[in-house]
């Protein structure tokens, strides 16, 4: 910034994280006035949110820039947050959501852990989520979801993340017959009802028959 060159031979670059790392520095020689320099900063993808003191020194070691910079970790959240029960025929819808300022990087989702007759049918989570941003998953149930399993999203620059996915298929017919067994003889009754019951909230049941084993007679 000034009309004069400054000697930046042999300037370095540190961090007081082991996690920060410089690379692509242009600032090793003669630097004169209205010039620019540069360096790349990186920042390991494990690296948890913080402040970190960078300083660039000559090579005597005295300071020439000292500053901090706050390191931001996305934080992922996979809404529902309480775990999905689908049964069979239902589909649910799960969203990804980055609350952070800063982009998710590497974003990927894994469904192989999902319970059986269970898939993805939809997915618009590209690998980069925005900052504030959501993208979202169709989770489909075929006939006969069963098991316990569990969907993870993962990202080079967060935490991964899991939802708890169940399979249920439950029992829709329940049978109840009258009487427990029939008289034989000529003055019992040869009469009994058979009562079927659909025990589902939420499926109907179709195209049902009903059958009579004779057996002895």
């Amino acid at each position: 910034m000034a009309y004069k060159s400054i000697d930046l031979t042999g300037s370095t670059f540190s961090a007081n994280d082991e996690k920060i790392s410089f690379s692509n520095n242009t600032c090793t020689g003669a630097l004169f006035g209205g010039e620019t320099c540069s360096v790349t900063v990186q920042v390991s993808g494990d690296m948890l949110s913080k402040t970190v003191d960078i300083t660039m020194k000559k090579a005597n070691g005295t300071v020439i820039i000292a500053l901090s910079v706050s390191i931001i970790r996305p934080v992922l959240a996979i809404l529902p947050s309480s775990a999905v029960e689908l049964f069979p025929d239902n589909n649910q819808l799960i969203t990804v959501k980055n609350n952070s300022l800063v982009p998710v990087l590497d974003l990927s989702v894994i469904s192989s852990g999902l319970p059986a007759d269970i898939t993805v049918s939809e997915n618009n989570c590209g690998s980069t989520l925005n900052a504030l941003s959501q993208c979202y998953i169709t989770l489909q149930a075929g006939t006969n979801p069963d098991g316990e399993g569990e969907i993870v999203v993962q990202a080079s620059n967060a935490d991964s993340q899991a939802q708890s996915i169940k399979g249920s298929t439950p029992d829709l017919l329940n049978l109840n017959v009258s009487v427990e067994q029939i008289a034989t003889n000529g003055f019992g009754n040869k009469q009994f009802s058979v009562t079927i019951g659909n025990t589902s909230n939420e499926t109907n049941i179709e195209n049902l028959s009903l059958s009579l084993n004779k057996g002895y007679y």
